[in-house]
């Protein structure tokens, strides 16, 4: 998206967070993408929860990650983390991946 607008999506740099945070390289995740390696400990609670809800034949809709609120503050977050590594200034520069 950033060849064609100019502007940086949410995703941009997720990847090359990814790849830093299975490498343990956790400065390099954040510089790459800070959503995604904020998101990380979201994602290891959710395959935990998914192993043992299969482990206990317990359905998966009890857990945390099936609350409303959870994920309208994921995609609040997410808007805001797009904003602000578009704004001018030096939230740009440290946000940009």
């Amino acid at each position: 998206m950033n060849w064609l607008t100019g502007l940086h999506c949410p995703g941009c740099g997720t990847q090359r967070a990814l790849h830093a945070l299975l490498h343990g390289r956790m400065r390099a995740a954040a510089g790459h993408n800070l959503l995604a390696a904020l998101c990380t400990p979201l994602l290891l609670l959710g395959a935990a929860e998914e192993i043992r809800s299969s482990l206990r034949n317990t359905p998966r809709r009890l857990t945390l990650l099936y609350r409303p609120w959870l994920g309208w503050a994921v995609v609040g977050a997410t808007v805001v983390f797009t904003l602000l590594r578009n704004l001018p200034g030096p939230l740009h520069t440290w946000l940009a991946p």
